[in-house]
């Protein structure tokens, strides 16, 4: 995006500089400050400030095996009891890895001045940033979401960080983005390219994922076969399967202009690229098929001044399996009951 004369003014006095600007009591009292080093600091405070579930809303419980065997699943152990039971629209976060709305607790920022100095950036650093394009919360049409998402990172490209000089988006290193297939590979759509190249988010992101659920793939309403290609546009299975054979023949498919696979090397600081593959179990085959293709997929990476051609690839990464259900849970009186999840999810990381 542009920047404007209004992302040009400095930024004013943050927290950290008017603590620096004072007497900073140095708690040589404390195990904490006196006897750790700043690295191991740095750990604890990146460890009490990691995501997690919220205790209030009810917990939803999920049974989860890590292969896709038709055996019985194991209930995953509670992440506690909750205070609060309540029932949110769209439950599109509820899922194996955060069973409930996840939060950050700060508190450990409000202990003194001199941890808030030591750890004020680390929840934005820590923090997986999760984007939906389209279907997230909450659900609107196509076009309101388009428009939502453009003001979106429009006002948080303008917002100032807790670090003096910096803006919220130099703090990101971790996004994941649930993208629906149709908004991933229509060209008519502002899609993964656009976004990376028009907006500051990516600048300093370090991971990105992106997690193909059931309901995200082309036509699934319609049960058609499933389709992904990071070569082409269009989500034509044919066109896919030729490209699987061409690869597999040992030929090398062509990017077409903006292709989604070509997004990654406009994000300079990129070291990891992980893809969850999702849908049901009747489609396990079509998945596997698709991901066994994925592991030769090479997308080129962000160009170093005096080196070599880099690529993101999944070559010598295991597959993680992951096949998962949730369990019904009565919500509130009146509330209604939580539906039933199911998921097969191959998890792939590309490396560069």
């Amino acid at each position: 995006m542009e920047n404007s004369s209004e992302d040009q003014q400095q930024q004013p006095p943050t927290l950290v500089e008017r603590f620096q600007a004072q007497d900073v009591n140095k708690q040589d009292a404390s195990p904490l400050s006196k006897k750790l080093p700043p690295e191991v600091r740095t750990q604890i405070y990146e460890y009490a400030l990691t995501e997690e579930p919220a205790d209030s809303v009810q917990h939803h419980q999920f049974a989860v095996r890590y292969d896709h065997n038709d055996e019985q699943l194991t209930p995953r152990p509670s992440f506690g009891t909750p205070s609060v039971t309540r029932n949110i629209a769209g439950f599109d976060w509820v899922r194996p890895e955060n069973p409930s709305r996840m939060v950050i607790s700060v508190a450990l920022l409000q202990t003194c001045k001199l941890v808030y100095l030591e750890s004020a950036s680390i929840p934005w650093t820590q923090k997986e940033h999760k984007l939906y394009f389209y279907r997230g919360l909450p659900r609107r049409p196509e076009t309101v979401a388009q428009a939502r998402f453009e003001k979106f990172f429009s006002e948080t490209s303008l917002q100032w960080s807790p670090v003096p000089n910096r803006r919220h988006w130099d703090l990101i290193r971790v996004i994941r983005i649930f993208p629906q297939m149709y908004w991933l590979e229509d060209r008519r759509h502002k899609n993964l390219i656009w976004v990376v190249s028009n907006t500051d988010w990516f600048s300093n992101v370090e991971t990105i994922r992106l997690t193909f659920r059931r309901g995200d793939w082309w036509y699934w309403e319609r049960n058609q076969a499933l389709a992904i290609n990071p070569f082409r546009n269009g989500g034509s299975a044919h066109e896919m399967r030729q490209d699987m054979l061409t690869t597999k023949q040992g030929g090398q498919v062509p990017f077409v202009e903006n292709a989604w696979g070509l997004a990654f090397e406009k994000m300079p600081k990129l070291k990891s690229v992980i893809i969850d593959f999702e849908t049901s179990k009747d489609k396990k085959q079509e998945m596997e098929d698709i991901v066994n293709w994925a592991q030769k997929w090479k997308f080129p990476a962000a160009a170093t001044p005096g080196q070599p051609a880099r690529h993101f690839s999944a070559e010598g990464n295991p597959v993680e399996k992951m096949s998962w259900q949730g369990l019904p849970r009565k919500g509130i009186a009146g509330l209604g009951v939580w539906t039933t999840a199911v998921g097969m999810d191959n998890f792939l990381v590309f490396s560069s």
